[in-house]
């Protein structure tokens, strides 16, 4: 064994004194490294080998920092008969790729060791490469991997838990007195009809925004969260709060529910429809809510333009947000109880809920003066951001907006608290406040890949992301995101 190493090694030597005489290659000329993300979760690592060189298959070597990589994928190589190393060894000509897994999130550098020679007679020493890279969310990867088995049962439960947000709550009272003031008599099969068509309406409108939304290349969730946008939903949530204490009636003027009668008794698809056009309605409601979920699958979108694997994402999403409404439907011929004193205070219940839903919507929108509890430094463009990342200092940049009501909560809750205060020492605190929504601010935002606010992007102190946060996360959970920054 010690005899073929120093063989080889005596080798190596000649090679490159020969390499003073003749024509040869530079290594990264005559190995040409490049590295991308195959997927989120799946680093391709690619040579290209010049004519006349070869690599070597058993000398590859993989690291990373910042993530965990998984065994790599090499393709299988040409054996050969290699005199410096005096065995049969497998080599690659041409080019070479290799797929490596990537367990992590964020931004890791992956380091690759490599050895190649060429015909001529020159072995190189062993050639180290690196690229850094960003590996993605196991959701984003779910995503990115586009197996649709996978990502609609995922999506599922993703909406099954934003069904128990405000952001359905409208939904319920509104069904409700639909299913429960339906001319026939309620049943589980004519609810759950109903229901179903209430809850198609909302996913297929759901759907259809956030896929436009996607290839237009502006965030639903961005759009949605303009002040003029959330003040009409407020609004809305008012007058039907209203109409929950009896103030008025909403319903169609006599004429249209006239018509509307008549094609019900022709048909029964007739009540149907109308049901469903209220359930598409409906769905601009949940609108202003962001979700991380949502914002993720509309980054993919908008990135890949793959829009079967996006829409059949939110199209799962918005299902499982119907499953309580679905519920609703299915139990109103046994578990509702019938028509009695007990709908006014339901509906008056429902009209307290609706009216404090619509304060909590609207308080963004009412004069306040932005005071933080960290000492954020404001920065307006790239320009300005790009210079405080060259201080050599970590760096948290936190998108804020006076119409983002989930940034008001990371103030009250997460920057406030005493911890995240402390894993926050050292670090430069910058702030970009996107409420105008100018140009400067769409060119943040679209630079990182974001829709909208809150978002908090981690710099190490080379300039470099370490991590991101999309969305409110708690204190406790945010001061372990801020780990990544050590």
């Amino acid at each position: 064994m010690m005899r073929r190493f120093f063989l080889a090694l005596l080798l190596a030597v000649l090679g490159l004194a020969r390499a003073v005489a003749q024509d040869f290659l530079e290594p990264e000329a005559a190995f040409r490294f490049s590295a991308r993300m195959a997927d989120g979760g799946t680093a391709e690592v690619s040579f290209d080998i010049a004519d006349g060189y070869y690599m070597y298959r058993d000398r590859f070597r993989f690291s990373a920092d910042g993530a965990k990589l998984g065994a790599p994928e090499l393709p299988p190589g040409k054996v050969k008969f290699d005199q410096a190393f005096g065995k049969e060894v497998e080599t690659y000509r041409h080019r070479v790729t290799v797929r490596v897994p990537v367990q992590g999130e964020g931004p890791f550098v992956l380091r690759v060791t490599s050895q190649g020679c060429a015909d001529a007679g020159l072995c190189y020493s062993p050639m180290d490469s690196g690229s850094t890279l960003e590996a993605a969310a196991p959701l984003a990867q779910t995503l990115q991997g586009g197996q649709l088995l996978k990502i609609v049962p995922l999506f599922l439960l993703l909406g099954l838990g934003l069904a128990f947000t405000p952001c359905v709550l409208p939904m319920v009272p509104i069904l409700s007195s639909i299913i429960v003031g339906d001319s026939a008599r309620p049943s589980r099969k004519r609810g759950l009809l109903l229901s179903g068509a209430y809850s198609l309406g909302m996913a297929l409108v759901y759907t259809g925004f956030g896929i436009a939304a996607g290839l237009a290349g502006e965030g639903l969730a961005a759009s949605l969260q303009k002040p003029w946008v959330i003040g009409a939903f407020a609004l809305l949530l008012s007058a039907l709060a209203l109409s929950m204490f009896g103030l008025y009636e909403l319903q169609l003027p006599a004429v249209l529910q006239s018509r509307l009668a008549d094609s019900a008794n022709r048909r029964a698809a007739g009540k149907l429809a109308g049901v469903f056009g209220m359930g598409a309605i409906s769905a601009l409601m949940v609108g202003p809510c962001v979700a991380a979920p949502l914002a993720g699958a509309l980054v993919y979108i908008s990135q890949t333009r793959d829009v079967l694997v996006g829409g059949s994402a939110l199209f799962a999403m918005a299902a499982g947000m119907s499953v309580p409404l679905l519920l609703v439907g299915v139990s109103a011929g046994s578990l509702l109880p019938r028509a009695g004193a007990w709908m006014v205070w339901v509906k008056r219940g429902f009209g307290v809920m609706l009216l404090a839903l619509a304060a909590w919507m609207a308080l963004p929108l009412l004069p306040n003066h932005h005071v933080s509890a960290l000492p954020f430094k404001q920065v307006a463009n790239m320009q300005q951001l790009e210079a405080e990342l060259a201080k050599g200092r970590p760096v948290m940049l936190d998108f804020y907006a006076d119409w983002c009501v989930s940034c008001k909560e990371m103030e009250k809750f997460t920057f406030s608290a005493a911890p995240v205060k402390s894993a926050l020492d050292g670090a430069v605190l910058l702030q970009a406040d996107v409420t105008a929504n100018s140009e400067e601010d769409k060119a943040l935002l679209k630079r990182y890949g974001l829709f909208g606010p809150p978002a908090i992007i981690l710099f190490d102190g080379e300039g470099k992301e370490r991590a991101r946060v999309i969305g409110y996360q708690d204190a406790a959970r945010f001061q372990q995101t801020l780990a990544k920054l050590k």
